[in-house]
């Protein structure tokens, strides 16, 4: 039997892939653009996915694998970073939303709704 502790933990490895994959995707650009983003979150993917030795859809892996193909998506219709972090946000939160046992526990707000640019301190 799984504890819930012992999930969290492995949760937070992945986590912690997602990000190093997402640096590494970052750091192969000069400027983080649309493309950069979307570049960078499909590396977060492969990342995550290797450090997993037998990989469960409905986890975290599966929403950011997801979010990837959303962002990739994406930016190949716009420059726009925002509106490929949106579609990314997006995705996200449909995915999570999907999986039955987060259907009640998540919801979205879209990035369109909030304020680019005004961080409140």
């Amino acid at each position: 039997m799984v504890r819930s502790w012992e999930r969290a933990g492995t949760a937070g490895v992945i986590l912690s892939q997602i990000l190093r994959g997402f640096a590494q995707g970052a750091a192969q650009r000069v400027h983080l653009d649309a493309n950069g983003v979307a570049l960078a979150i499909t590396e977060a993917s492969a990342v995550a996915y290797r450090a997993v030795m037998k990989p469960t859809e409905g986890t975290i892996l599966t929403v950011v694998r997801d979010a990837a193909a959303a962002a990739a998506a994406a930016a190949g219709t716009t420059d726009d970073i925002r509106v490929v972090l949106d579609r990314v946000v997006t995705e996200a939160h449909a995915r999570r939303r999907a999986h039955p046992r987060n259907s009640s526990r998540c919801s979205a707000t879209p990035m369109s709704s909030m304020r680019v640019g005004s961080a409140s301190r």
